[in-house]
């Protein structure tokens, strides 16, 4: 499918009257954009998303259906309206038979198919990707109860930047749980191991090694490295010899909330993204957890963290492609509003000001139902 400029196909689709089910569709996946309310809740967020595309015009039905990272399997995740398994697999099989899917993840992009059954009847579908960084992290079915026209080809526009948070949202979950799910195996592991009282020190660190994020032992006393496995010492760039002993502090990012004139201070339990210094003095963006273990009878602080570099230069990407619709936005010709789930009104563009005489401000006070009245 041809793609002419993202910017103007999407401007000819919002102000073009026979359309206005387009204003719908953007204002839904800014708002899902912006939307912080599902948090954590993996499932939640799965189920807005593909809500979302419910809200293009003509897009009757949507399947996620996610890899699976150990099987490197399509596995089907959810569809809206609710689908079995069986039925969404089907559409699956025969979509990846006329090569559709096929041509979608070869291509990196947005993949339009008519299928027409031996009774004449034809289901229009678009299979779409899901990208993060490292790979791909599954696919979105889309079926259509209607063939689109050539006004319509902008669709993958506005396709593309809904897929491209999608994604960047399962990657995230994807970070944390890998994160997670090392470090309570390590946890489980260090936990075995001490019970043994001939424990050796290399048979720790052989157990430290075979974690595949970096993992740092720190006394609790006075907050020296006092183990390390091999992941960590090749992201700080540092030998054994030269980490331990040292204390935290010292691979403190200058920008680390937690570094302050009384020391660097670890608080046990914290899951959160952090800096860290390199022993080259460059910084590195990380994924961290830390937990309490006790060792030989002594009490110590595992901190496991990943490197999120990659992940925060695709969030990064993200940004600036929702900057550009955001512009799209306000240069609309036409006027549009956002309005939050009670119907209040969130945003507006300079059209709509310039419409009706109000500024932003006093539009923000109006409700959907009062501005239409």
């Amino acid at each position: 499918m041809n793609e002419s400029h993202p910017s103007i196909e999407l401007l000819k689709i919002l102000e073009g009257q026979a359309q206005q089910g387009w204003l719908e569709a953007f204002n839904a996946v800014l708002q899902f954009t912006n939307d912080r309310s599902f948090g954590s809740n993996y499932s939640v967020m799965l189920n807005r998303a593909l809500e979302v595309f419910l809200h293009f015009p003509k897009f009757s039905s949507v399947s996620a259906h996610l890899l699976n990272a150990e099987t490197f399997e399509f596995e089907h995740t959810l569809s809206l309206p609710p689908s079995s398994d069986f039925i969404a697999n089907q559409r699956f099989e025969t979509l990846l038979e006329t090569e559709t899917i096929t041509h979608a993840l070869d291509s990196g992009s947005l993949a339009y198919h008519i299928l027409e059954t031996t009774t004449g009847f034809r289901q229009n579908f678009f299979v779409m990707p899901l990208l993060g960084d490292a790979g791909v992290l599954g696919l979105v079915i889309l079926e259509l109860d209607a063939e689109i026209t050539t006004l319509e080809q902008v669709i993958p526009s506005l396709i593309t930047l809904h897929t491209n948070h999608f994604a960047s949202l399962i990657q995230q979950h994807a970070f944390k749980k890998d994160i997670e799910i090392a470090s309570d195996l390590l946890e489980q592991k260090v936990s075995l191991k001490i019970e043994d009282v001939k424990q050796s020190k290399r048979e720790l660190q052989l157990i430290l090694d075979s974690i595949q994020a970096a993992v740092l032992i720190i006394d609790k006393n006075n907050n020296q490295i006092t183990g390390a496995n091999q992941v960590a010492l090749e992201l700080l760039g540092v030998s054994n010899d030269e980490l331990l002993g040292t204390e935290r502090s010292a691979y403190s990012s200058n920008l680390d909330p937690f570094k302050s004139s009384i020391g660097y201070e670890i608080l046990e339990g914290d899951v959160s993204e952090d800096r860290i210094l390199r022993f080259d003095g460059t910084e590195i963006p990380i994924l961290k957890k830390v937990s309490g273990i006790e060792l030989g009878g002594s009490n110590y602080f595992l901190e496991s963290f990943i490197d999120i570099t990659d992940r925060i230069k695709f969030e990064e990407a993200l940004k600036n492609s929702e900057s550009k619709f955001r512009a799209i936005f306000e240069k609309a010709g036409l006027g549009m509003f956002l309005v939050n789930t009670d119907g209040v009104i969130i945003e507006c563009n300079n059209a709509l000001m310039t419409m009706l005489g109000y500024t932003r401000n006093e539009i923000r006070k109006l409700s959907l139902a009062k501005l239409l009245h």
